[in-house]
């Protein structure tokens, strides 16, 4: 098969853009050395004189005129122990962009092409040195946006990816091949655990590699990262939720209703997984043509996300927040919905929350942690393992002092249980 270019010797900028301390021009190709030997002014044994695997320092120089351009170290590599399995050469310069790209253009004056998105990971795939999984890691561990994510890049890189879909491949030959020969035999001819065998080690692939199917959506969330949509009426809180998750005021936050026009987008990080919080604007019924797109666009948005933030406010009554006009934004099939009682420090919890299958936050956007009915000493405690009570809802409460037991031998050593122990966080 012919593919345009694949014999042509490409050059790039390696490194990110924008001022550093070094900065890489990379060349791979079959005339990559003796290109580089056309900006780079040597000392003793020319380029294309010195063995593979060495590095030097040396001047870059416009291959025309001889100009002065930069200087620093020079890579060489010989395929096919290379990245891409070619010849390689990284010239390692001053990091200014200026220079950087000066010493670009005088590469591809000396003979180069320039170097498409991919270019090199896709030669190193054609080459042989990764494979399809591995060529998808590079750009999954450049564009990591989280340690988590580096991790689960890295493993991809190292092959374990690869090994997994190698051995169900290596295991559905086998099982076609055993399926192919006894189909040479009379029913009759073959032991009935035969069969038998061959449908258990079909049902096991087939549990292996759903179980495979099912981390996919984790690396979507690591890749791209989770849509987080905070949306309900118009000043119910979700700036003031931005802000206290972001750490910053990001958001303007007023007492006015409808401060929020449009979508507002940040991102941080999670537990690992890169999250995307959008605050959007309230909903309800527009009053004009700037509200009514706004509106809109938190339609979208909620329809979009990965989980939706509804915020309600405790101060006031549930149908004064258009509960009918949320239902309508969330559209037909919804993403997951976490209920969030905000203002909690203004008014007790509606009756509506006290059932515990509302499955509701009872939180307060103004602090860190959330309080119960305004006492900001007492947190409101956040266990996720527990099986879910209506007093998740309220926050804090006591557990009854116990009664002492009955007079006896050891009603003389019973003590009162220290405070701390009379809490509801028992499962």
């Amino acid at each position: 098969m012919q593919i345009d270019g694949f014999y042509d010797t490409i050059a790039a900028i390696a490194t990110a853009e924008g001022p550093a301390g070094v900065a890489v021009v990379r060349l791979s190709g079959p005339t990559a050395w003796q290109v580089a030997a056309q900006v780079v002014q040597t000392r003793g044994a020319a380029l294309t004189d010195r063995p593979a695997g060495h590095f030097f320092y040396a001047r870059f120089q416009a291959p025309a005129t001889g100009e002065h351009l930069d200087e620093g170290l020079v890579l060489l590599f010989r395929g096919p122990a290379s990245f891409t399995g070619e010849d390689v050469v990284e010239l390692q310069g001053h990091g200014s962009p200026v220079l950087v790209r000066a010493v670009l253009r005088a590469v591809l004056a000396a003979g180069a092409r320039l170097a498409g998105p991919g270019e090199f990971t896709r030669r190193a795939f054609l080459h042989g040195k990764i494979d399809l999984t591995q060529a998808e890691a590079v750009m999954d561990l450049v564009q990591a946006q989280s340690e988590r994510a580096a991790r689960a890049a890295q493993a991809q890189l190292c092959g374990q990816l690869g090994a997994q879909v190698a051995e169900f491949y290596r295991e559905s030959t086998a099982l076609c091949a055993e399926v192919a020969a006894q189909l040479d035999f009379e029913a009759e001819e073959l032991p009935a655990w035969v069969a038998h065998a061959a449908a258990q080690r079909v049902a096991q692939l087939q549990t292996d590699i759903s179980q495979l199917l099912r981390t996919s959506r984790e690396g979507q969330l690591l890749r791209a990262g989770a849509l987080v949509v905070m949306g309900g009426c118009p000043n119910a809180g979700k700036s003031s939720l931005l802000n206290l998750l972001l750490g910053s005021r990001r958001a303007i936050v007023s007492h006015e209703a409808g401060t929020t026009r449009d979508t507002l987008e940040e991102g941080i990080v999670l537990a690992g997984i890169p999250v995307r919080l959008v605050d959007t604007a309230g909903v309800r019924e527009p009053t004009s043509p700037i509200e009514r797109e706004g509106v809109t666009r938190a339609h979208q948005a909620l329809q979009q996300a990965d989980l939706i933030l509804y915020l309600l406010d405790a101060a006031r009554p549930l149908a004064a927040q258009h509960p009918h006009l949320m239902r309508q934004a969330f559209g037909p099939t919804p993403p997951p919905i976490l209920l969030v009682w905000n203002k909690c420090d203004l008014a007790a919890p509606p009756p509506a929350t006290r059932n515990w299958r509302a499955a509701c936050r009872w939180r307060c956007a103004l602090t860190p942690r959330g309080t119960r009915c305004g006492s900001p000493r007492r947190p409101v405690p956040a266990w996720p393992n527990c099986r879910p009570r209506w007093w998740l809802a309220w926050g804090w409460t006591r557990r009854p002092r116990p009664a002492p037991p009955s007079p006896s031998a050891t009603a003389r050593n019973w003590r009162r249980p220290p405070r701390r122990w009379r809490r509801w966080g028992a499962c």
